[in-house]
C-alpha cells in the first residue's frame, strides 16, 4: 500500500552499505498475525542458505518494488515528524543533475496538489522514481515479469526517462514528466512559487531548452538570416549527429544493441570498404545509430550522419572512427542543423533522444522520427504523418520516406509547419504545467493512496492555477 514503507532488502545499497527501511502499515493484522512457525522457518532458512540466499528467497516469495529492479531507485519520502527527504539511485554528478530536480518536482507537486496528504496526522509515504535512460528492471524478461512483476504489493515507479510504449509490459511503471522538462519546471520555480502570475502565453525565463532565447531550442525568428530556412533553401539531405551509444537492451527490443566498436577496424582493414559496409548492413548485427552512419558513407548525397561524443575517450576505436570519417570533430549547432530538409531522430540507450526531438520538430525541415518500443512522456501528443514521418526501428524505410517527401513537397511542408506550431504551443509554462499534471500529478494519487488503498484526488488544475485552461 502507498501508506506503507517497503523493506528494501539487499538491493537498496548506498556506497556499499545496505539501507533497510522497516515497513510501517495501518493494517494491524500485518504486524501481529505472523505465526511463530513462520519465524522459526525463516531462522532455519537463514541457517541453511546463508543470509544472501535468504534475501533472494524472500525477494522471490514476496515481490517488492526495489526487489524487481536491477539497480537502486530514487526515492522521495515524507513523514509528519521530519517532512520530505530524498535518496538518489546514484550519487554520480551526471545522475544527480537529473535526480535532484525530479525529486523537487515530485515534492512541489505534492505540496501544491495534495496538501491533504501532508498534514500532521498523515501517514508516511515513499515515492519511487528513476531517471535512467530506460527502466533498469528485470521485468522486461517475459518469464520473470509473469511471476514477479504483476503483484499488487508493488508500489508505483515514476520514470522520468523513457518507458515502454506498451504500458502493460510493466504495469506499475508510469511515464512521468520527461527529465529535461521537469528540470525546466524546477529551474523556473513555477510549481513552488505560489505568487507567480502565469497566463496561457507565459514563457520560461531560465530554462535553456524552453526559454524564448535559449540555446537549446530552435526558433527561426532567432536566426541571423531567416531566408536561409525557407523550405526551398534547405539542403536536400538528412542530417544526424549523436553519441555512439549502444541501443536498447535485448530484452526490450529485437533490434541489435551493438555500437560501432566491434566493426570499425574490420571496415578499415577491408580492401573494398563499400562492399564490407554493404555486407554489414545486409545483416542485423549493428544498432540503428551506426547503421545510419554506414548509410551515410555509402550515400553521402542523401544522408550526413556522424557520431559526435561530448566526452571523447580518445581510445583506439574512437581514433578509427575519425580516420574513417564516421565521427565529427566539432559539434553541429542548431543554426547549422536547421538548414537541412530531413531531420533524423535516432534512439540511443533508452530508445529515445529525450531533448533532441523537440528542437528538430521545431525546425523548418521535416522530422523522420525513430519508432522504437520506447516512448518519452509527450509522445502521445504527436502523431505520425501529422507532426513527423515514422522511421522504422531498423531504418529500413528511410529511402522511401525521402522519396515520399520529394514527391509530396506541399504535404511535407504542411507536416513541418504543424510540428513547429505544436512545439511553440507545447513549450509554454501553462502547457508544461498541464503536462506535468497529467503525467505525474494524477498518477501520484495511486502512490499516495489512503489507508484503505484507494487512490486520492489532487486539487483540480483550474483551482490550483486560476485563469488557465484545464487539462
Amino acid at each position: 500500500m502507498a501508506d506503507e514503507r517497503e523493506p528494501l532488502l539487499a538491493d537498496d545499497v548506498e556506497g556499499g552499505a545496505v539501507t533497510t527501511t522497516t515497513k510501517t502499515t495501518t493494517k494491524q493484522s500485518s504486524r501481529t498475525s505472523r505465526p511463530a512457525l513462520a519465524i522459526a522457518a525463516s531462522v532455519c532458512l537463514v541457517a541453511g542458505l546463508g543470509f544472501a540466499s535468504y534475501i533472494e528467497h524472500q525477494r522471490q516469495a514476496i515481490p517488492t518494488t526495489q526487489g524487481v529492479w536491477s539497480g537502486s531507485l530514487s526515492r522521495v519520502s515524507w513523514n509528519a515528524a521530519s517532512g520530505f527527504s530524498f535518496k538518489y539511485e546514484s550519487y554520480i554528478d551526471a545522475y544527480l543533475k537529473r535526480a535532484q530536480p525530479a525529486g523537487r518536482v515530485i515534492e512541489d507537486s505534492i505540496r501544491k496538489y495534495y496538501p491533504q496528504r501532508i498534514t500532521p496526522t498523515s501517514a508516511p509515504f515513499d515515492i519511487f522514481y528513476t531517471i535512467r535512460d530506460e527502466p533498469v528492471t528485470k521485468c522486461f524478461e517475459k518469464n520473470y515479469n509473469a511471476k514477479y512483476c504483476r503483484s499488487e504489493s508493488l508500489s508505483p515507479v515514476f520514470a522520468f526517462g523513457s518507458s515502454p510504449k506498451n504500458a502493460s509490459r510493466i504495469p506499475f511503471l508510469y511515464s512521468a514528466t520527461l527529465s529535461v522538462l521537469a528540470q525546466c519546471l524546477d529551474e523556473d520555480g513555477v510549481l513552488g512559487d505560489s505568487e507567480a502570475v502565469i497566463t496561457e502565453t507565459t514563457r520560461f525565463e531560465k530554462c535553456e531548452l524552453l526559454s524564448m532565447d535559449g540555446s537549446g531550442m530552435f526558433r527561426k525568428e532567432n536566426m541571423p538570416d531567416q531566408s536561409d530556412y525557407e523550405w526551398s533553401a534547405l539542403d536536400d539531405k538528412a542530417i544526424w549527429r549523436g553519441s555512439d551509444y549502444p541501443y536498447l537492451a535485448p530484452a526490450v527490443s529485437s533490434t541489435a544493441a551493438t555500437a560501432s566498436d566491434p566493426f570499425v577496424h574490420s571496415i578499415e582493414l577491408a580492401g573494398d570498404k563499400s562492399a564490407k559496409i554493404k555486407e554489414i548492413l545486409a545483416g542485423d548485427a549493428v544498432g540503428p545509430r551506426f547503421r545510419a552512419v554506414l548509410m551515410s558513407f555509402l550515400h553521402p548525397n542523401v544522408i550526413d550522419a556522424k557520431f559526435f561524443n561530448h566526452y571523447p575517450s580518445g581510445g583506439t576505436h574512437e581514433q578509427t572512427r575519425h580516420r574513417m570519417g564516421f565521427s565529427a570533430s566539432n559539434m553541429m549547432n542548431l543554426e547549422t542543423l536547421g538548414r537541412y530538409r530531413y531531420q533524423l531522430d535516432i534512439g540511443g540507450a533508452g530508445g529515445t533522444t529525450w531533448r533532441g526531438i523537440l528542437p528538430k520538430l521545431a525546425m523548418p525541415g521535416i522530422l523522420l522520427h525513430h519508432e522504437t518500443p520506447m516512448r518519452d512522456s509527450f509522445y502521445d501528443k504527436i502523431e505520425p504523418w501529422k507532426h513527423y514521418l515514422p522511421l522504422d526501428e531498423d531504418l529500413g524505410n528511410f529511402f522511401k520516406l525521402v522519396d515520399w517527401v520529394k514527391g509530396h513537397p506541399d504535404e511535407a511542408r504542411k507536416i513541418s509547419a504543424t510540428a513547429t506550431q505544436w512545439v511553440e504551443d507545447f513549450t509554454t509554462v501553462a502547457s508544461q504545467l498541464r503536462h506535468n499534471y497529467e503525467k505525474l500529478v494524477v498518477p501520484l494519487g495511486k502512490a499516495l493512496a489512503d489507508a484503505k488503498g484507494a487512490p486520492i484526488s489532487p486539487v483540480p488544475f483550474t483551482e490550483a492555477h486560476p485563469g488557465l485552461k484545464g487539462v
